[in-house]
């Protein structure tokens, strides 16, 4: 199955090859996250859309952070990832950023924590926009952050989005996504 609102440069070219064929001459841009963020949010959607019955909400920091653990070593995999939609959102970004080593979009920018308007901000003036203000709110439903004080996770999350934190770190306008939150 494919979540067509997600797709990943491989399915586009795939499925939509005259629509993949045009990016290469469009202004286009691509935010992305923190590997960090984006797997404690990719978390959070996971057991909010499809394991309602985890009431994560009323679990301790250290009941939430064994629950991503479990859900780590028992459920999360490469091949959910690849082929099943509900998994899709633990994607690594760069699987949207490039293509046999071809970078397609024009524009990357970093949706940062500790300044979370400053994206839109950035994007309109990369793609040659008016300034103008962009509402932004999309909190996770629940804090999973404590998971981070959990070697396995870490470990996960290092090791899985290795690529991301790689193409992070070769651009300087990127790098400050490859560190650990502190």
């Amino acid at each position: 199955m494919i979540d067509h609102t997600h797709l990943r440069l491989w399915e586009m070219a795939a499925q939509f090859p005259d629509i993949y064929e045009k990016t290469h001459e469009y202004n286009s841009i691509v935010f992305v996250r923190s590997p960090y963020a984006r797997f404690l949010s990719a978390m959070s959607e996971h057991l909010k859309k499809f394991w309602p019955a985890i009431d994560i909400q009323a679990m301790t920091p250290l009941q939430r952070s064994q629950t991503v653990e479990v859900f780590i070593a028992k459920i999360l995999n490469i091949s959910r990832i690849i082929t099943d939609c509900r998994f899709i959102h633990f994607s690594p970004q760069i699987w949207y950023l490039t293509l046999e080593k071809h970078q397609v979009p024009r524009h990357i920018v970093p949706m940062l924590e500790k300044n979370p308007d400053a994206f839109a901000k950035q994007g309109l003036a990369v793609l040659g926009l008016p300034d103008r203000i962009v509402p932004h709110y999309n909190p996770s439903p629940v804090d999973l952050s404590a998971a981070l004080g959990s070697s396995a996770v870490r470990a996960f999350i290092q090791d899985f989005y290795e690529d991301d934190f790689a193409f992070f770190r070769a651009r300087p306008s990127l790098a400050i996504l490859a560190e650990i939150p502190g």
